[in-house]
């Protein structure tokens, strides 16, 4: 018997190829940018289905190029009002029509349908079987879901670049900002803990990293002022934090006007002394595990004595 004519497209693919010719995409922009990406010896392999001038793999490269023609028309049909393959728009003219714009949101949409086909089609063995030749109908489906679910282009960006520079810096000091805060409530807690208790090692290491970190961030001097409270009566504690002249004279940070008095308990004395301490162990310990320059030049009252119990030990 004579052989039958080959078959149309199916009224659904018939369909879409209808919408696809009647937007305002070219439909050249789009095949262009399908057989650039096509020339890729992965996308030869795994997709067979678009590979070829068999009527099969024309109405698959057909149903892709429709399925991203529609897709731009209806997501971004302004950018297209003409086509990029006309004369560049005058001076003044809006850049929603720019070729450049125009040929990126192509080949983005062209991107994103070759990877879902991909990813439907599966493994390079997978795809050398019948899941490799997908029809039409097939190719259609699977690129408009992925058009749908995975690109995503927000319109307000191109405002948003003009103003980059302007919302890093706006971003940098809401950073700046947070951390001042977070600092101030650390100190102002180890200063409850100093005085109500006896601070742990543990909480004085977190402690110590991270005003370091703060400081290191902010700088240690401005750290050192801008958490100083003196209603509190609250300071880092941090060794470096007191000042020395050349005769020997100190200052402590939110020591009161009149020094320590008669209402203040011995005790209270006691977990403050042993709060610095501690401190000053942390930080000498951090030091010698980061090799940090700086910072100070002992660990303190419990490392020496930590020190000289352990020679004394080891003398006998």
């Amino acid at each position: 018997p004579p052989p039958s004519a080959p078959a149309g497209p199916s009224p659904l693919l018939a369909h879409l190829l209808a919408c696809a010719d009647a937007t305002s995409v070219p439909e050249s922009a789009a095949s262009s940018s399908l057989a650039r990406r096509m020339g890729t010896t992965v996308h030869q392999l795994r997709l067979r289905c678009l590979v070829g001038d068999t009527p099969p793999a024309a109405e698959a490269r057909g149903a892709a190029v429709a399925s991203v023609r529609v897709w731009l028309q209806v997501e971004h049909g302004g950018a297209f009002a003409s086509a990029p393959s006309a004369a560049p728009a005058k001076a003044g003219a809006s850049s929603a029509t720019d070729p450049g714009r125009q040929r990126w949101l192509v080949d983005a949409a062209v991107d994103r349908v070759l990877s879902s086909l991909v990813a439907h089609v599966g493994p390079a063995s997978a795809a050398g079987g019948k899941k490799g030749l997908l029809t039409g109908e097939q190719v259609a489906a699977v690129a408009s879901r992925g058009l749908a679910r995975r690109v995503r282009i927000d319109p307000q960006v191109d405002a948003s670049f003009p103003l980059l520079d302007e919302l890093h810096g706006l971003l940098q000091k809401l950073r700046t900002d947070a951390l001042r805060a977070r600092t101030q409530e650390r100190v102002l807690l180890a200063a409850v803990a100093s005085r109500c208790g006896n601070m742990s090692e543990a909480f004085s290491n977190s402690y110590v990293s991270a005003i370091v970190r703060a400081g290191e961030a902010l700088g240690h001097e401005n750290m050192c002022e801008f958490v100083q409270n003196e209603e509190c009566q609250a300071s880092t504690m941090a060794p470096y934090d007191y000042f020395h002249d050349n005769a020997g004279v100190w200052e402590e940070p939110c020591r009161p006007p009149a020094g320590y008095h008669a209402s203040v308990p011995g005790a209270e004395l006691m977990r403050q002394a042993h709060a610095r301490s501690v401190i000053q162990q942390s930080l000498r310990n951090l030091q010698g595990r980061l090799r940090l320059k700086g910072g100070v030049a002992d660990g303190g009252p419990y490392s020496r004595a930590l020190a000289a119990s352990s020679g004394s030990g080891g003398g006998a």
